[in-house]
């Protein structure tokens, strides 16, 4: 089950992106700003995102 984490790309959504994924969760970083949701998911270690 993905886990959605709206305005993934910085502070606490960023934050919260990074421990889901760091707990083998399926990650999807939704954000207004493309270039930081790429940076963010770039940034990823663990689930799959």
């Amino acid at each position: 089950i993905p886990r959605l984490c709206v305005g993934g790309s910085r502070g606490i959504g960023r934050a919260v992106s990074r421990l889901l994924a760091e707990r083998g969760c399926r990650v999807v970083v939704v954000s207004r700003n493309q270039h930081a949701a790429q940076a963010t998911v770039a940034s990823l270690d663990g689930g799959t995102v």
